[in-house]
């Protein structure tokens, strides 16, 4: 083209062109999948979560946006080899043997190891013949693992998190009353059944604070178990725990702290309770949750909101186990209506734990999505790399299948090529998946709950990895080691 005067940048808007047709076609292709696959997964989502989706449609403005990407990078990702290939002399673009390609010296350094089989050392030496092809097929496909094992890291700090949230609440249930009674009372009547080791009746309220501007802020709400209790002893982050002798003092968790700075240990707020406003003295932070949350004393509370009586007890089990909590919540239902103490609800923390586990677990769930989607990407990545690996040597297979190689040998030869890549991006992976298991968890703290950092990946999820990877290897290096065993020994000594 450039021979009969076709200019540089006729040459790049023409393939640039094409690679933007290529992504308006794979995009009107990908987003009604999209839209099928997310209305799938919000109503799998809703039914694990139990609530129901109002509507499924999806924004105009992200149709545009994944419209927008999907035309536009593959003409970014093909801005520099197009423009690289437009600048070309036409001396050299006529004597340019196009997809064929010398090895080299590349791997050379394998040979100097005799202990490797020669097949074996052709394998290795191919893998490493195009190193840019290579590395980017490496940065697919090692991504990929790293995002998956930092999901695996995410996911097991979570299920810490709710382990440490919920050792602090040593309680088995909690039962509300449909009508608020004496704590003296109902604590006498619930210690009175069989299987309850101990019992405490709480109180609680809504509040608002009230800022030194005169504005308001959220509501959030205020447990008030007794001031010496023993059936909540959450972590404390700053500060102390209230006392008994202590007046108004409340207690905050982080994430209310986060919300409001203000409440900070040792400063004096204006709370607006039950529509009065009353003086509290932050005495401690707390980490109890992702949710605004704070705590007062019973003794404290309850003559605020109730006038001395309280609405719900929480009970711990002498006997652990699923069915012994159930029947005991039968048993305590019983009991306190016929004591003129009937239950509006009773729930096992069992099933509060597996509730908040069930909502945060979704996020560590949905990044797995994610990196395995990244994996099927790197696969026909590495599909397409041995696929042209198989074009640039199918001279040099037709010489090895004329000198007597073996169908078998031919396919091990690209598998083995396709499986070196593959391990490659399993080993980068796991360096790679420290940074990114601190990046998720503390991208997950900001959002929802602060975890730990889990740095080292469980050795389970390090080998489920292997296996996957292996996998992706064998289904993508068949079709290409299909093509080099089929290829005519005759047309592929012929091939230029």
């Amino acid at each position: 083209m450039k021979a009969i005067g076709a200019r540089p940048a006729q040459i790049a808007a023409m393939y640039l062109a094409v690679a933007l047709v290529l992504g308006l076609v794979a995009s009107a292709i990908a987003i009604p999948i999209a839209a099928v696959i997310g209305r799938w997964y919000a109503q799998f989502t809703a039914d694990l979560l139990n609530f129901d989706i109002s509507g499924f449609a999806i924004p105009s403005s992200v149709i545009l946006l994944q419209l927008g990407v999907g035309a536009l990078l593959p003409v970014v990702a093909a801005t520099i080899p197009v423009v690289k290939g437009s600048r070309i002399g036409v001396n050299d673009a006529l004597r340019d043997l196009g997809i064929s390609f010398t090895a080299g010296t590349s791997g050379a350094w394998l040979s100097k190891t005799g202990s490797i089989a020669r097949p074996l050392l052709l394998s290795l030496r191919n893998a490493f013949r195009r190193r840019q092809r290579m590395a980017l097929t490496l940065v697919t496909l090692s991504t990929g693992g790293a995002v998956y094992l930092g999901a695996v890291n995410l996911r097991a700090a979570i299920v810490a998190s709710v382990d440490m949230l919920f050792a602090v609440q040593p309680f088995d249930m909690s039962v509300r009353l449909a009508e608020p009674h004496a704590p003296d009372s109902v604590e006498a009547v619930v210690r009175g059944v069989a299987g309850v080791a101990r019992a405490e009746a709480w109180a609680g309220a809504r509040a608002i604070l009230r800022r030194n501007d005169g504005s308001v802020g959220d509501a959030f709400p205020i447990a008030a178990p007794p001031a010496a209790t023993t059936l909540l002893v959450p972590r404390i982050v700053d500060g102390r725990w209230m006392l008994p002798s202590d007046t108004n003092a409340l207690v905050v968790n982080r994430r209310l702290l986060s919300e409001e700075p203000t409440m900070m240990v040792g400063s004096r707020v204006t709370l607006l309770i039950a529509g009065m406003a009353s003086e509290w003295t932050v005495v401690g932070a707390v980490e109890t949750g992702p949710s605004l949350a704070a705590y007062a004393a019973r003794e404290t509370i309850a003559p605020m909101v109730g006038s001395g009586r309280v609405s719900a007890v929480v009970v711990s089990g002498s006997v652990n186990g699923a069915a012994a909590d159930f029947e005991l919540l039968q048993r305590l239902r019983s009991s306190l209506a016929d004591a003129g103490f009937p239950i509006q609800s009773g729930q096992l923390m069992t099933q509060q734990r597996s509730v908040i586990e069930d909502h945060l677990l979704m996020v560590a769930g949905f990044l797995g999505s994610m990196s395995l989607l990244m994996i099927v990407v790197g696969g026909l990545g590495l599909a397409s790399t041995m696929s042209l690996a198989v074009l640039e040597r199918t001279r040099e297979i037709g010489v090895m299948r004329a000198i007597g190689a073996r169908h078998r040998s031919i396919v091990a030869i690209v598998q083995i090529e396709g499986l070196v890549i593959a391990l490659l991006s399993w080993l980068v992976a796991l360096p790679l998946s420290l940074p990114m298991s601190v990046i998720l968890g503390r991208a997950f703290g900001r959002v929802m709950l602060e975890v730990p950092v889990i740095l080292v990946p469980e050795t389970s999820g390090v080998l489920v990895w292997l296996a996957v990877v292996v996998g992706v290897s064998v289904v993508a290096c068949a079709w290409p080691a299909f093509r080099a065993m089929r290829v005519p020994v005759a047309r592929a000594l012929a091939y230029e």
